[in-house]
């Protein structure tokens, strides 16, 4: 059985992140943008773009005790004087310099990282167009002081389209279940931004519209069955390209033994999702569902057993 109505609330009161959460981030957000605009950044700022699981709106609870996090795109003008891992460094000092983040800020290879004491960090990656090189988006490399090919906002836009596709906010839905997945379950290893191209990579446009993509289960179960079937030749990771910059290959991200282990997980999960779609019976399905999501899913929702009572007979 489908059970639509308790993936509804599955998300709505387990898997999805407490709005409260999203308000403190989106405040924590303008106040980190508010403060570089209004420091001497030495790059001119010419906008900011959400990106990551915020902007693919996959982002979900994160495990007790686990911060959640989210990117942020800097897009800058080129400062001809500065070498690429400048604009990290000097990320760094205008939030060192200051009061209200000196003890948050750090330093990575592509990003400054804003960690607060709450739950959340906040990574801010600078992003520029590279002079004499056709105007192509470029991050910056600390460690290795250089500047690297990236897309992530035609990323983002990718996404977008995907979701759309699907229809009912499916990819988005059917993607925040497998993060919930992989990180209750810990069977499984894979980064968000391969989890998220995969599952995109697995809606057509042949799907606008279609009973494949109704509801979120029949999409968990679309997408799953074709991942599984897209999986079952390959002994290695087969090349799976960011969609937004072809020569990057995305499963570089996997050990062979991690590809492995995702595969052999995938076709369980599949055949565990086709079952409990197909079985007729409400608490039987409940149950294999659960084999799945755990005990949380549609907690409560048991039909209860009648056991009729033995009648007396007159005669």
């Amino acid at each position: 059985m489908e059970h639509k109505s308790y993936f509804d609330d599955f998300l709505k009161n387990t898997v999805n992140i407490e709005q409260d959460r999203l308000d403190s981030l989106e405040t924590s957000i303008n106040a980190m943008q508010t403060h570089i605009l209004k420091s001497n950044y030495g790059a001119r700022v010419r906008f900011f773009k959400n990106q990551g699981s915020l902007a693919h709106g996959t982002i979900i609870e994160p495990l007790n005790g686990h911060a959640f996090d989210t990117d942020i795109v800097m897009v800058v003008s080129e400062n001809e004087n500065w070498e690429p891992k400048k604009y990290l460094i000097d990320l760094r000092r205008i939030f060192r310099e200051s009061g209200r983040y000196s003890d948050k800020a750090s330093l990575s290879d592509v990003c400054v990282t804003l960690t607060y004491s709450g739950d959340k960090k906040i990574d801010v990656l600078p992003i520029l167009e590279i002079e004499g090189k056709s105007g192509l988006l470029h991050i910056c490399h600390h460690k290795h002081n250089e500047f690297i090919r990236s897309e992530p906002i035609e990323f983002t836009n990718w996404l977008v389209q995907r979701n759309k596709l699907s229809g009912g906010n499916s990819f988005c839905k059917v993607t925040r279940l497998l993060k919930y997945l992989r990180d209750h379950k810990q069977r499984f290893t894979c980064p968000s931004v391969l989890m998220t191209t995969l599952v995109g990579e697995q809606i057509t446009d042949n799907d606008k519209g279609s009973a494949s993509f109704q509801n979120v289960p029949a999409a968990l179960k679309a997408i799953i069955n074709r991942l599984d079937t897209s999986l079952y030749w390959h002994s290695f990771a087969p090349r799976v390209s960011n969609p937004s910059f072809p020569e990057e290959n995305l499963a570089d991200l996997w050990s062979d033994v991690q590809f492995k282990n995702f595969k052999s997980k995938i076709s369980d999960y599949s055949s565990w999702i086709n079952d409990a779609y197909d079985e007729p019976d409400h608490n039987e399905s409940l149950k294999k569902w659960r084999r799945l999501f755990g005990d949380e899913f549609a907690e409560g929702k048991d039909l209860a057993v009648q056991l009729a009572s033995p009648r007396s007979s007159d005669s």
